[in-house]
């Protein structure tokens, strides 16, 4: 089952609303090991690919998950950042803005 907050939903999209809950899940919710989580500049930081995104969202193209993403960076609720070690690996971090964690604490799911 897929959940996600409605105050996402409605400002930008459901499908952006479930990716945002993915990554806040992974972020603050499911045990750290569980996904790739660092600290870069003070912020945590979740590394993920839209191909990952796809394999948990069937659902979602690639084309659709990478729209959802842009509108979630556009809104400032997100940030994205290539902190890999290769050159060739092209999978981004992104982490929450403050004003994104103040959207996903808000009440209600």
């Amino acid at each position: 089952m897929t959940y996600f907050k409605n105050n996402v939903a409605l400002r930008y999209g459901v499908k952006s609303a479930i990716i945002a809950q993915y990554l806040w899940d992974c972020l603050y919710v499911v045990k750290k090991s569980e996904c790739h989580i660092a600290k870069f500049r003070g912020k945590e930081w979740c590394r993920c690919s839209v191909a990952h995104l796809t394999s948990i969202f069937p659902y979602l193209s690639k084309h659709q998950i990478r729209d959802a993403i842009d509108v979630l960076i556009e809104n400032k609720v997100l940030k994205k950042k290539p902190f890999n070690a290769s050159c060739f690996d092209h999978t981004n971090w992104y982490a929450f803005t403050e004003y994104g964690k103040s959207l996903m604490t808000q009440g209600g799911v």
